[in-house]
């Protein structure tokens, strides 16, 4: 009765959007895989689109990683920060000046779901406590009890594939913590942080880094597999703390190293700073570096203040700051203007030009999850394939973006003899598979997703002149996929830029695919938006 209802329904939205512009549009579904499935009813042949291509791997990729956050990095995670807490308490006996660096590590423990323990002094258990409290009320631009410096606490709201399970979401929290709260080095008007600060803070990240020394091996662990994601961090690691030598000035020695994050997370007062002073006046050791990715960076080079005043007439990206109409926030498109000389419309502002022309040397090696998928942004946005490049961005993005799901079940049982003698496989995509391969060779277990993506590279060669087992194996691609994944494609959001001036974020979203019938095959595209909605 579903299927008879799924069919009558979709055959009555098709016939009234015929009559609508533009013709090709016809309609939404709830998935990729509900299309095909529906295909497969309506003895319809499929068009394989490569957005059903590029969503099954997105869907492989996100089940993959999130096993490995789950059963891999959730459990050393908890036991290094067990660990971690004992050495501190051990100084904390000879040492009663490690109060900050104690509630650090005690905020990191309950948020991986180990309780402080009972005698830890009262004042440190304040501390710790008001630092949770902030974090799980996710809301506003505050200064931090522990780090001393304004930090946006919306960052902390558990979002996405992160709030399916109890262990995800504490990974999440956890994750985020160590990622984002610093240990300022440099005092500066602009952020708030003054010398004392600066030397306090230096001195609890000394107390941690000397407790993680007999710690190294495991923690040395857990960055091997973050920079299998997403490649190199943007910060300095306080570990390099135990790399200083003994005769060195500890600030003097981190400012000569000359590695000042390329993207500034500091919540900065842009007038009493210029903006070539940002990179060292946002110089802060974190736990786990936060990662360096070009798109980031890409989006806070193009926005104020490295971009400026409005030229010509206004548009969605602008906002009041400091008293001009500037640049507030990034687009998708940024990206094709630095990749492919493509550039948005939204690009009438002061200095946009030139802040495009230094970006274009930014180079990115393929050793990480994160390096291919730009790899293949390239590809796709040199191909002239925007919505894919839209739609394929906003995935890889919300996989990623803490480092920067429904059930289903595989393997579809029909009662029906599927009778298609026609399928359809969109054009010239065989180099863009071969770096979807690549990139999923590193990730475990993907050597039967691999094959369908190889097997995919052959029949492109094929230039759609296909026999009769190519076509089964077209036609029935979705239940290959399915058969691997356990879930199955949803909308979903993710942000990539907050502009605190205005307390609005800009989000790149997924709604339900687009049905689009080509020269008699039916397939499913990217339905892709960009909305700026409140923080």
């Amino acid at each position: 009765m579903k299927r008879v209802f799924l069919t009558v329904a979709l055959l009555v939205t098709i016939v009234l959007s015929r009559q609508q512009e533009p013709k090709e549009e016809i309609q939404t579904t709830s998935s990729f895989f509900e299309l095909y499935e529906q295909n497969r009813y309506d003895k319809i042949p499929n068009y394989i689109s490569l957005d059903f291509i590029l969503t099954a791997n997105y869907l492989f990729k996100q089940q993959s990683i999130t096993k490995i956050e789950e059963q891999i990095l959730y459990p050393k995670l908890k036991k290094l920060a067990v660990e971690l807490r004992e050495n501190i308490l051990k100084e904390f006996s000879l040492n009663k000046n490690v109060k900050g660096a104690l509630a650090y590590i005690l905020v990191l423990n309950e948020l991986l779901n180990s309780k402080s323990p009972q005698d830890i002094p009262k004042d440190v258990l304040e501390l710790k406590d008001k630092e949770l409290k902030l974090i799980r009320e996710h809301k506003n631009i505050v200064i931090s009890p522990i780090a001393k410096v304004r930090l946006d606490y919306s960052q902390y709201r558990v979002r996405g594939k992160y709030t399916k399970s109890d262990i995800l979401k504490s990974y999440f929290l956890a994750m985020k913590y160590m990622s984002y709260m610093p240990f300022m080095v440099n005092p500066h008007q602009a952020t708030g942080v003054t010398k004392k600060i600066a030397k306090e803070q230096i001195e609890n990240a000394k107390i941690i880094a000397k407790a993680l020394k007999p710690l190294i091996k495991k923690y040395s662990e857990i960055e091997r597999i973050l920079k299998k994601f997403s490649g190199d961090g943007d910060d300095l690691t306080l570990t390099i703390l135990n790399k200083v030598p003994k005769d060195k000035d500890i600030q003097n020695y981190l400012n000569s190293l000359n590695r000042f994050p390329k993207i500034s997370e500091r919540i900065i007062d842009t007038t009493k700073i210029d903006k070539r002073d940002i990179p060292k006046a946002s110089l802060a050791l974190k736990f786990l570096p936060s990662r360096f990715t070009p798109d980031s960076y890409i989006f806070s080079q193009l926005t104020y203040p490295n971009v400026e005043e409005l030229q010509g007439e206004a548009n969605r990206l602008m906002s009041r700051i400091d008293g001009k109409l500037v640049r507030g926030y990034p687009t998708i498109m940024d990206l094709s203007a630095v990749l492919v000389d493509k550039f948005p419309k939204e690009s009438n502002y002061k200095g946009y030009k030139e802040q495009i022309a230094k970006l274009k040397t930014i180079k990115l090696s393929q050793n990480s999850i994160y390096g291919y998928d730009f790899a293949i942004y390239h590809k796709l946005l040199k191909q002239n394939r925007i919505n894919s490049f839209k739609g394929y961005y906003t995935q890889s993005r919300y996989i990623l973006n803490l480092y920067q799901k429904q059930s289903y079940t595989g393997g579809l049982k029909s009662i029906f003899i599927d009778g298609r003698d026609r399928a359809y496989l969109e054009d010239n995509i065989g180099e863009i598979l071969e770096l979807l391969i690549k990139e999923d060779r590193l990730l475990p277990n993907s050597k039967e997703f691999i094959a369908i993506l190889d097997r995919l590279k052959v029949l492109d060669k094929k230039r759609n002149r296909f026999n009769r087992e190519d076509i089964s194996f077209l036609n029935n691609l979705d239940n290959r996929f399915k058969y691997l994944l356990e879930d199955k494609d949803s909308p979903i959001e993710v942000d990539i830029h907050t502009n605190p001036v205005d307390k609005k974020v800009m989000y790149e979203v997924l709604k339900n695919p687009i049905i689009k019938d080509i020269k008699g095959f039916r397939g499913a595209f990217y339905n892709h938006s960009e909305v700026i909605k409140e923080r």
